[in-house]
């Protein structure tokens, strides 16, 4: 059975109203079970990222229960099926939009009753009545808890086991972070490297730990490899140099921006890649590149970006919207 994913931000809008959030459907294939959930909409946020963040969590309680089979580890409902079912066994799908936070609260609500009414209490993965109710303690379950933690506070030995642990934590945190002990040599690949060849040369597995080793040494001001170039051109005392003549900023050259997303994917279902190229001054990598942010997926090619699109557009006159 088809997935009704909906992924394009754009699209969340009924007469020119945007939409506060969906209410979704998450169905069992395997016994009829259902999950009722509400997601709230957003550029960055679409029901293919809920469903991935559902599957994510899946996927992370059956690796700890494969690397830890004797202890038992609890986890939601939902999640127990997936683990137990696969994947594949689960359909998602759009039941309902909401155009604000008590109206989505309202009838996250609403159909995990009817749900629960239509099927019986067993037959909905639902663990809370929805909205915001989640897990709310009791005033006695509070108080409870607040005299166990000043009874823990007060007794040495327990503050010490756990000043130990502190410190045992701190030190595995700071053995396996990445340090840069010459700050010169650093500060000097910085001028003509590129970030990738920075991973590779200083052992460093992704662009944001570089950028985090850089503010450190630099400042928090300092958010890319341009300007962590330029600051260095007006500082050269860092790397032990008089005065810098040139610097290399091509390698990382500053992004350009899609200001209007509308009349892009316009142009991207008419154009040419060499038409697209000469109308947004960028190239073919960095086309691609402002398409999968809009999917908020990966794509081999144009082709592909323009089938996703029209994909798009059909899924959301299947769910209503």
């Amino acid at each position: 059975m088809k997935k009704h994913l909906i992924s394009n931000s754009d699209l969340y809008e009924i007469h020119g109203i945007r939409l506060y959030g969906v209410i979704y459907l998450i169905t069992n294939l395997h016994n009829g079970k259902v999950y009722v959930g509400q997601m709230r909409l957003s550029k960055s946020r679409s029901l293919r990222r809920r469903w991935w963040e559902h599957k994510h969590e899946a996927s992370k309680l059956k690796r700890e229960r494969e690397n830890r089979p004797g202890k038992k580890i609890n986890s939601r409902h939902l999640y127990n099926a997936m683990v137990y079912y696969g994947f594949k066994t689960f359909n998602i799908t759009v039941i309902n939009i909401a155009y604000n936070k008590e109206e989505l609260n309202d009838k996250e609500e609403y159909y995990i009753g009817y749900y629960r009414d239509k099927y019986g209490y067993q037959m909905v993965y639902n663990e809370t009545d929805g909205g915001d109710s989640g897990y709310e303690l009791s005033e006695k379950s509070k108080e409870k808890i607040k005299r166990k933690v000043i009874e823990l506070k007060n007794d040495p030995e327990y503050m010490r086991k756990w000043k130990e642990g502190m410190e045992r934590t701190k030190h595995l945190r700071n053995q396996k972070r990445k340090l840069i002990s010459n700050n010169k040599t650093f500060f000097k690949d910085l001028m003509e490297m590129s970030l990738n060849d920075l991973m590779k040369k200083y052992n460093i597995g992704s662009h944001h730990t570089i950028m985090d080793r850089i503010q450190e040494k630099l400042g928090k001001e300092i958010t890319g490899l341009r300007k962590a170039r330029i600051y260095l051109k007006e500082h050269p005392d860092l790397i032990g140099e008089e005065k810098i003549e040139h610097i290399n900023i091509n390698i990382m050259p500053e992004r350009k921006k899609i200001k209007n997303q509308k009349e892009f994917k316009i142009d991207l279902m008419k154009m040419t890649i060499e038409e697209l190229e000469r109308k947004y001054k960028m190239k073919y990598d960095a086309l691609r590149s402002k398409i999968e942010k809009i999917l908020n997926r990966k794509i081999n090619g144009i082709r592909q970006a323009r089938q996703y699109f029209r994909e798009y557009e059909n899924e959301i006159n299947m769910v209503g919207l």
